[in-house]
């Protein structure tokens, strides 16, 4: 646009706002200050927080450097269809030295700073009032669109922005509303962000007019001119520090009406809608026009208030895990493998706040899964989408909502929980790294049978013999046995059967077996290593030795005892994308622990180095539920960490959830950074779950940004204190989840009239018939 356009649309009055140029960090548009530089506000907590007084007077205090002292705030609410909003915060500024020295003073890590294309691309979507914002629902991601301007356009950017800027619509399209009169300041930023309100707010700050307008006040109102005067003697002597500030709401919300006056009562202004002059407004923006008419002064405590720096987690991962709307209903993702130095957590729920139906809308919102969809036989599985999950159940209570996805075909492996079919040879070795494993599960095993644990020489002549054994097979002593003895075992008449069935002999050798999946046969077991130990016996060995392989050999004796822990075992396990497994029925059983320890070692080897991929969003999620049953077990925890090294490498997440926070060691609940609380509705149960916390942690969590959240939430929303800060989430509710993820339900109905029953349901009328059977055989 050249010259003689601009003065000719200046002198008819409709001269809109335009980008003449771009630069690297600003844009040129037509005011006398010319160079228009920002920042947006980065926000990783969900916390409201505004500058300090000081900062203010420090900014009014830059008066003397001679450079410009106008600051804009705006913020900026956008709706998606489905209903999350979407908000952001920008600081503008014709002065770039004055937007450092704010960004200094507050904070570098709160802010970052604008290209001149984003700042471009922004003042369009001002002057628009309005975007198309949608969710990716596969990706979980929230879709703003491309942007208006490219790179490319840079060169014929001012033709093109005026082309838009004459675009903007005329007429009720866009109300504009300004802050009529002054109240006394901020009320409640909480109730601000809850409002349903659509569409740009801006604030102008100026810290070098106090002067100014109070003379400007005096010469308007003579009744207070002695005020004006005690105010100007105090500026002048530096007694109080003043600047100013003015509102201005755009919108294009029909509605708007609603809630109009409670935005502007809590923002401490009341509100007056702009007729007169409207279209000047909405063209030019705040930028380049202003009513000092509308303008007040406040104090630099109270000025402090208005200016944000943290509100929500408005920071996204580049590939998002959990997603959901946060307390303002704001759209808020999460990928804990991206915002975190570990990928682990912990879920805490009190009695009543619905820790299954969480974990269970949770892990179907990972999935991307629409389980109002899936009940009526219209979901397909998205076949692209990687994530993974393993679920330790306690008492079949999501039981229900997976025999659902594998009845609609999903890609689900149910594992049989009866301890019959269940077993875990302790000294199995794949690699090196096993061998410290089984160390730590043979005290597992020691621990639930009430014995010493591994100490001092026993563990390295342990390891040791398992070492030896580890690297020569003819050592073990499966490897030389022929077949015919496996049908003496009960636990391994089964294969037996099934090499007869592909044509072994009985007398042939377990070792000469060709196929793979019996190589589990190959094994050492505990009576091989107790073999080793006896035959390593040496009277060169002082006193303290000698004892200590006595003492490991009558231990490992005692362990030899339990078939199901001492001969091969096989856990038929598979890389499905899913995993259901209730350890209800095998918990009764002493050995319960390192069984399921063995269940998860065969899991996580399968995940790292058998199903995994290169892709970034190949995760996997490991959820234990009721975990204070394994906790209880003080060696569990550290079999445990040596079964997830390196999981941020391999990208294997693991999730303890429970009710009492004591259930899980202090030690877990310090390491892990993923924390999610379910909160109660009662403000002194609250109050009770996080001091109790704090005492056990060691840590007081009132000071922290947890408990400024917690105690804010309704009841069962999640509240989610990670790494960086906290944030929250509401999580979809409907009838069909309602049914599905009931805990207490036994069998659910599905719309074609087939029954889905639970397993206690299944073993329960399997012995009601077993019964009936031997009643009528009598």
């Amino acid at each position: 646009m050249g010259f003689f356009q601009r003065v000719i649309h200046f002198l008819r009055g409709d001269s809109p706002l335009v980008v003449r140029k771009v630069f690297q960090d600003s844009v040129e548009i037509p005011t006398a200050l010319r160079y228009l530089y920002g920042v947006e506000v980065v926000s990783y907590t969900e916390i409201i927080r505004y500058v300090s007084g000081e900062v203010v007077e420090k900014l009014i205090s830059m008066k003397e450097m001679g450079v410009p002292l106008t600051l804009y705030m705006v913020i900026t609410k956008e709706k998606e269809k489905d209903g999350l909003f979407l908000h952001n915060i920008y600081y503008f500024s014709f002065s770039k030295e004055l937007l450092k020295t704010f960004v200094s003073l507050v904070g570098q890590v709160h802010f970052r700073w604008l290209s001149g294309l984003e700042i471009a691309n922004l003042l369009r979507r001002f002057l628009f009032v309005r975007e198309n914002l949608r969710i990716d629902r596969f990706e979980g991601k929230m879709i703003r669109g491309i942007d208006f301007f490219q790179k490319k356009d840079e060169v014929e950017i001012a033709d093109r922005f005026y082309r838009v800027a004459k675009e903007v619509p005329q007429g009720e399209d866009i109300k504009v509303f300004v802050g009529g009169n002054f109240l006394g300041g901020v009320r409640d930023w909480e109730t601000i962000f809850r409002l349903p309100f659509t569409g740009v707010i801006y604030f102008t700050f100026d810290f070098g007019k106090a002067e100014f307008l109070v003379k400007d006040k005096m010469k308007k109102a003579s009744k207070l001119r002695k005020v004006f005067l005690e105010m100007k003697t105090d500026i002048e002597e530096r007694k109080r520090f003043f600047g100013s500030v003015d509102m201005v709401f755009f919108t294009r919300d029909k509605e708007a009406d609603r809630y109009v006056a409670s935005l502007f009562q809590d923002l401490g202004f009341i509100p007056l809608e702009k007729r007169f002059g409207r279209d000047m407004f909405v063209k030019c923006l705040p930028f380049m026009v202003r009513d000092l008419d509308f303008t007040f002064l406040v104090e630099s405590d109270e000025l402090a208030k208005y200016m944000l720096y943290s509100f929500e987690k408005n920071v996204y991962p580049e590939r998002v895990i959990l997603y959901g709307k946060n307390r303002f209903g704001s759209y808020v993702g999460f990928n804990p493998f991206e915002e975190g130095d570990n990928p682990h957590g912990v879920i805490l729920a009190p009695s009543g706040a619905g820790k299954s139906f969480f974990i269970q809308n949770l892990i179907s919102q990972i999935l991307r899964i629409d389980v109002k969809k899936v009940f009526y036989g219209e979901s397909v599985w998205a076949k692209d989408h990687k994530v993974r999950i393993r679920h330790f159940d306690k008492g079949f209570s999501a039981e229900l909502f997976y025999k659902l996805l594998k009845e609609r075909g999903y890609n689900i492996g149910i594992l049989e929980p009866r301890i019959e079919k269940l077993g875990y040879n302790i000294c199995e070795v794949e690699r090196e790294d096993d061998l410290e494993f089984s160390l730590e599960v043979v005290n597992v095993c020691l621990s639930a049978l009430k014995q010493e644990p591994l100490k001092g020489f026993e563990r390295p002549f342990y390891t040791k013999a398992l070492r030896e054994l580890y690297r020569d097979m003819k050592k073990r002593s499966y490897v030389m046995t022929e077949i015919e003895f496996l049908y003496q075992n009960e636990r391994l008449r089964e294969v037996y059967e099934k090499l007869r069935r592909l044509g072994y002999e009985d007398g042939d050798y377990i070792g000469d077996i060709k196929e793979k999946e019996f190589d589990f046969l190959k094994q050492p077991v505990i009576a091989d290593v107790i073999r080793i130990l006896k035959g390593s016996q040496d009277f060169t060995m002082g006193r303290e030795e000698r004892e200590a392989l006595e003492s490991l050999i009558a231990k490992l004796e005692i362990l030899s005892e339990y078939d199901m822990i001492s001969v091969p075992s096989q856990i038929d396990f598979k890389a499905e994308r899913l995993v259901y497994f209730d350890y209800e029925f095998l918990q009764e059983h002493t050995l319960f622990v390192p069984i399921v320890l063995g269940i998860l070692k065969k899991m996580v080897y399968v995940d790292k180095f058998v199903g995994r991929t290169e892709a970034e969003d190949d995760v996997v999620f490991y959820f234990i539920d009721e975990c204070h049953n394994f906790f209880r077990n003080p060696y569990f925890h550290t079999a445990l960490n040596i079964l997830i090294r390196e999981a941020r490498k391999y990208r294997l997440g693991v999730y303890f959830s429970t009710q009492n926070y004591d259930d899980i060691p202090p030690e877990v609940l310090t390491n892990v950074e993923t924390r999610m609380f379910l909160t109660p509705q009662e403000f002194t149960k609250k109050q009770s779950y996080l001091r109790g916390l704090s005492k056990h942690v060691g840590v007081d969590l009132d000071k922290t940004d947890l408990a400024k959240l917690y105690y804010l939430l309704p009841q069962r929303v999640l509240a989610c204190w990670y790494a960086k800060g906290v944030f929250s989430v509401f999580l979809d509710v409907d009838e069909i989840k309602l049914r599905v993820f009931d805990s207490y339900r036994k069998e659910i109905e599905l719309p074609e009239g087939k029954v889905l029953k639970k397993s206690m349901v299944v073993e329960e009328e399997r012995e009601r018939r077993v019964r009936e059977s031997k009643r009528k055989r009598r």
